[in-house]
């Protein structure tokens, strides 16, 4: 992606600090649809952003609380409303989970924990929480550092514990996808893995009826494209489909190699928005057009298989986007789009092999034409030359003949 795609998200100030906007509402069970996130227009033919953005803008703007952890940021009418300010470099990699003896798996960056309780609740109290690792099952401790939390092994941690460490805004960014999924109505877990451990999902998504599952990734460290996708052909292998999120500035050179979008964190009074990898193809210029769209109702629209991830044909890899007054040809292989534009695709590839069917039966028309010119003047040529020799030889026998006489 062009170096011109500037990022929303605050950069790290001098003193290690980052500043991230998780603007949801924080329920625990399924959210009501309260009709703001409506479903698009069929054929994505408008920027869904222009109209969702500024009202969610409005409904949600953050109030500025620094210094304060997540359970200290005020909350209301059950939306986060705060700023997570935290003092985790971004290369500090810690655990954001432990599992309760009662109460089951915590999430250090939920306020309630995942399970209806606070902070407090497990941190510095007598006897202490009973808090184990998910995976090795040793000991843990929930630990507040800087203004983050996060849980950590009692002493040393095992060498052979399959836990992984994350960083703030990996963990962040799950979160937010965790929220916009139980927006959308779904069940949403953190770190689901199979029972063969083939596959771990940060965030899985079931439908209600428990019918459908839906991964999604936060990806935000190095990845290769055959790696990212051989993770999504073990999904796909289960049954599972698949949406990886990169929350960096560039797009990644994966993103049209698998399911994938680029989401940006919003700047003061705005929302988590995707701003590659949502697409509608225009029949009057024959190109796919990127379209800006708020995290949450992609993922509405994602799950309820509004938009699907369809190959970009050959033909119409080159896509032009104007970004801070320039303007960048982008090479994209896929899209999330909608089933009219994947059809306008089809079908306007159908017109262009129609289009140069009949060129090439015209051009062929036209070379054989020329061709047949080429033979008559050629056959005329001959004869011509032909008629010369026979004037010529004739002229030399009546010179012979003089001669001699």
């Amino acid at each position: 992606m062009p170096s011109g795609h500037t990022a929303s998200a605050k950069k790290p100030t001098a003193s290690g600090y980052k500043h991230i906007w998780l603007q949801r509402p924080w329920t625990t069970g399924h959210a009501v649809d309260d009709g703001k996130c409506r479903p698009p227009p069929e054929s994505l033919g408008e920027d869904p952003g222009a109209r969702v953005l500024p009202a969610l803008a409005r409904q949600r703007a953050p109030v500025w609380r620094d210094q304060q952890d997540p359970g200290g940021n005020v909350v209301s009418g059950g939306c986060y409303a705060g700023v997570v300010r935290s003092r985790v470099r971004e290369e500090g990699l810690v655990p954001y989970t432990a599992v309760h003896a009662v109460l089951g798996r915590l999430y250090a960056g939920l306020p309630d924990l995942g399970c209806g309780i606070v902070w407090e609740d497990v941190h510095r109290v007598r006897p202490r929480a009973p808090l184990s690792c998910p995976d090795c099952e040793g000991a843990m401790s929930a630990v507040l550092r800087g203004g983050t939390r996060f849980f950590a092994h009692h002493g040393k941690r095992p060498d052979d514990c399959p836990l992984e460490n994350e960083s703030f805004e990996h963990h962040m960014t799950k979160l937010v996808l965790l929220g916009a999924i139980r927006d959308a109505g779904w069940h949403a877990e953190l770190e689901v893995s199979a029972p063969d451990k083939s596959w771990r999902a940060d965030v899985m998504a079931t439908s209600p009826d428990g019918s459908q599952r839906m991964a999604w990734e936060a990806q935000l460290s190095p990845i290769t494209v055959p790696d990212i996708q051989a993770r999504t052909d073990r999904y796909a292998e289960a049954g599972i489909r698949v949406c990886w999120v990169s929350p960096h500035e560039k797009s990644p050179k994966w993103i049209d190699e698998v399911p994938a979008v680029r989401a940006q964190p919003p700047e003061a009074g705005g929302a988590w928005a995707v701003d590659d990898g949502v697409a509608a193809f225009d029949w009057s210029f024959g190109a796919w057009g990127v379209r800006t769209t708020p995290l949450p109702v992609f993922v509405r629209w994602a799950l309820e298989g509004q938009v699907e991830p369809v190959v970009s044909l050959r033909r119409y890899h080159r896509v032009k986007r104007r970004v801070g007054g320039r303007l960048w040809v982008l090479r994209r292989g896929m899209w999330w789009t909608s089933a009219k534009s994947a059809r306008l695709q089809a079908e306007h590839d159908v017109m262009r092999q129609r289009q140069e069917e009949r060129k090439r039966v015209a051009e062929e028309a036209r070379l054989a034409a020329e061709a047949e010119a080429e033979q008559v003047r050629l056959e005329e040529a001959a004869r011509e030359e032909a008629r010369r020799l026979e004037k010529l030889e004739e002229t030399t026998q009546f010179v012979v003949v003089v001669s001699l006489v």
